[in-house]
């Protein structure tokens, strides 16, 4: 911990309606990516896809036990980022950290953090199952549009956390 952080008040941040909201999606969706791989693993193929181009066609193969990745990767993100919410003071910010602002920008980088976790979810669940379906034949990629979705949404949730912290500052 460095000077800065040391001399930081340490503050309990309430749960907002929006963090509680996005915990129900981040969990939902550790939930249904453990379903959705219990649910179709016999029918998968042992060589399935592990790697997607830009495009979103596969261009790399593998054993199918990859995409148990997905789940596990979704389990341990979310214990991870849900302790680490739980220690704002201790986070770096793009201001200097005030007693004044303190409650106000933990509470908009506890935000962050949740809405990159639910996010981040639901991106390594959209990927198992575009995984799944290119594996059962049932598609031929992600879709073209995966790479510039996740790129908005990651970038977008950053970019507006940072308007936030500076307007807050």
């Amino acid at each position: 911990m460095t000077d800065k952080q040391a001399n930081r008040p340490i503050l309990a941040i309430p749960r907002s309606p929006a963090a509680a909201v996005l915990e129900i999606v981040a969990v939902a969706g550790t939930v249904l990516s453990v379903a959705l791989l219990v649910q179709s693993w016999k029918a998968l193929a042992p060589v399935i896809p592990v790697h997607f181009g830009i495009s979103g066609k596969p261009d790399g193969w593998g054993a199918k036990q990859v995409v148990c990745l997905f789940p596990a990767l979704s389990a341990v993100l979310y214990v991870v980022l849900t302790v680490i919410s739980r220690f704002p003071h201790t986070f770096n910010y793009p201001v200097p950290i005030t007693s004044e602002n303190a409650a106000r920008q933990y509470q908009i980088a506890c935000e962050l953090l949740s809405w990159l976790k639910a996010e981040l979810i639901c991106l390594f669940g959209w990927i198992a199952w575009g995984t799944i379906q290119v594996a059962l034949g049932k598609a031929d990629g992600l879709g073209v549009g995966f790479a510039p979705a996740v790129m908005l949404v990651i970038f977008g949730t950053t970019g507006f956390y940072f308007w936030q912290a500076y307007r807050a500052r």
